[in-house]
């Protein structure tokens, strides 16, 4: 069950295909390999940022975010997570 939806959630990554993308590492689905683009009018535009991303067992039950541990609900994908750190960017930068 937890592979079908980390699957899922990489195909819809694929076909975002905006300012993230996403990999799977080594034929490992618990372990992908993330980029971001830093977000226009922001220190960090034009900029990219890997991230290694190691998705624990029990996901989507919890996430080792600290900044979006106490707000996280099963019902956030990966991809939201991505925007949420392009988000953070962003109002770092204000």
């Amino acid at each position: 069950m937890v592979s079908k939806r980390i699957l899922k959630e990489l195909k819809s990554i694929e076909d975002a295909s905006r300012c993230y993308s996403a990999t799977i590492v080594n034929d490992d689905i618990f372990h992908w390999e993330a980029s971001i683009i830093g977000p226009d009018d922001s220190p960090y535009e034009g900029r990219v940022y890997r991230l290694d991303i190691r998705i624990p067992s029990n996901f989507p039950i919890t996430i080792c975010i600290d900044i979006l541990q106490s707000q996280w609900n099963s019902i956030w994908s990966i991809e939201k997570i991505l925007l949420a750190i392009i988000s953070l960017l962003t109002i770092v930068a204000l």
